[in-house]
Formats: structure tokens, C-alpha cells, sequence
């Protein structure tokens, strides 16, 4: 068809009834005029998404059940389809927790141990992360676990008296620290920590950044379980909030990390 006929049409000039290709070319017309497909580039992108590879274990305090969110949930959901963390109730006088919409508030009182993660490969990477708020972390006079992967050998995310935030893994009996710095008061912060047993390295990250790394000549791992909040004891609780949890058989990339810690920023802003 001319641009001529197109023109025709378009002006309403046509001298006889639109044929059935005519009208849908004047429909596909308007339509790209009323809908530009030129949008700006700088558009926010609502896709963000977290990682999936490898992911064994998923708490979320959003969907905090497998039907979205319950503030009176007594069992924390793990959304990979595993057994959900049991014991969690709405605070009462002899209970330390409670649910927001988003996020489960701690207050140095109270562990959440999950199930045992069986079958897990010892020669394969493996990497924990949080997304919580620092809360009253001023109160500090020992050192708190945001999380805990307990096996033969310990593998933690905290906070140390020094109101620094950081990482540990042991390492024939010793543990080493790997540090993140200080963080403020009442902050949301993305902490992972990741070892690969190939390259011997253990990755500490804070807020999508790489913050510390070591060598770690023998860690043992077995099927091992996970404190959130606490350590194997139930000590040492996390003074704050915590608003997720992922647990991968996975070393997570630089970019990985930055992906999840964009996707968390976003997800519970």
C-alpha cells in the first residue's frame, strides 16, 4: 500500500468502506502512537530477581508462609520446600520474637535452629546470606550471630563488640575472622560469606561489596544445620531484625552477590 492510500486513510478521505487489511493497518497505526516503544533507557527496572543456582534453603520474612505473609505464623516457611523452622510465634511475655510485615525482630533472647540440611557434598562451594537491620547494636558486649552454619567447623555471619560487622570460618581449630567494618545503628545491611573448597578461599561481602577473604587450609564439612539469630547453644542472639535468608551449594559470583544484595535493597525498602 502508498503512502499516499496510507495517508488517505489516516485522514478519514477514503471514498469507499475500509477493506479488513486497511483497518487493521489503521489500528496497528494508532496503536504505535498511542504506545511509543521508545521508552527512556534510565526506566527502574522492576525485574530485579535473586539468585536461584544452588539455592538449598530460603527464609523470607514477606512470604514468611507458603501462602504469603502471616504475622501470627508460628513456623517460619523455608520456600525451597524444605521443613520450615518451627517455634516462631507472635511476642508475648516470655517470647523475644515478633513479626512486622516484613521481618522478624529479635532481642538478644531467642535462636531460630532449622532442620538439618542432609546431603549436602563437602567438595562442593557453599555461601550464607542475610539481609537484617543492625538494631540496637550499640548495646553490644559480646559478640552476636546474625547466622550460624554449624558442622565440624563453625561458619558465621556477626557482629563483634567492636560494632564491626563481619564473618568467621574455622580452620583446623582456629577460627578467622574476616571483617566488613562498622556499620551504623538501626542499618539494613547485606552480609555474605562464602567458601570454595577448590581455590581454599573464604569471601566475606557487605552490602554487594567484597570487604575481606583468606586462605583456609582445612575445613571440614558435613550435613550441618543453621542458627539464625543465634549460635548451636542458643547464645549469642542477634539484637534486631532480620528480613531474609539464602543458603546456597554455591560460591556466589562478585555479581551474584551485588544481584541479591540490589534485590533485597529493593524487596524490603
Amino acid at each position: 500500500m502508498g503512502q499516499n492510500r496510507i495517508d488517505e486513510i489516516l485522514s478519514g478521505n477514503n471514498i469507499r468502506p475500509l477493506s479488513r487489511i486497511e483497518k487493521l493497518l489503521v489500528d496497528r497505526i494508532a496503536g504505535i502512537i498511542d504506545n511509543p516503544t521508545d521508552t527512556p533507557t534510565d526506566t527502574p527496572s522492576n525485574t530485579l530477581t535473586f539468585v536461584t543456582e544452588g539455592l538449598v534453603r530460603h527464609y523470607d520474612a514477606i512470604n514468611n508462609t507458603e501462602n504469603g505473609h502471616d504475622i501470627t505464623a508460628t513456623a517460619w516457611a523455608d520456600l525451597c520446600g524444605h521443613s520450615s523452622i518451627t517455634g516462631v510465634k507472635k511476642k508475648v511475655a516470655v517470647d523475644s520474637l515478633d513479626w512486622t510485615d516484613n521481618s522478624l525482630i529479635f532481642d538478644q533472647a531467642l535462636s531460630l535452629q532449622t532442620d538439618y540440611i542432609y546431603g549436602l557434598n563437602p567438595d562442593h562451594s557453599l555461601t550464607i546470606e542475610a539481609y537484617a537491620n543492625t538494631g540496637a547494636m550499640g548495646n553490644l558486649t559480646d559478640t552476636l550471630k546474625l547466622l550460624s552454619f554449624i558442622s565440624n567447623s563453625g561458619f558465621n555471619l556477626e557482629a563483634r563488640v567492636t560494632k564491626d560487622i563481619g564473618g568467621c570460618i574455622c580452620d583446623n581449630g582456629t577460627y578467622i575472622v574476616l571483617s566488613g567494618g562498622a556499620v551504623d545503628l538501626n542499618a539494613d545491611i547485606h552480609a555474605v560469606i562464602s567458601f570454595n573448597p577448590s581455590t581454599k578461599l573464604c569471601k566475606f561481602y557487605l552490602n554487594g561489596v567484597l570487604k575481606d577473604q583468606a586462605t583456609v587450609s582445612n575445613y571440614l564439612a558435613n550435613e550441618r544445620f543453621v542458627v539464625i539469630g543465634g549460635n548451636a547453644n542458643g547464645n549469642h542472639c542477634w539484637d534486631g531484625s532480620i528480613y531474609s535468608v539464602r543458603i546456597y551449594e554455591h560460591e556466589l559470583s562478585a555479581d551474584e552477590v551485588l544481584q541479591n544484595y540490589q534485590y533485597c535493597k529493593e524487596r524490603f525498602k
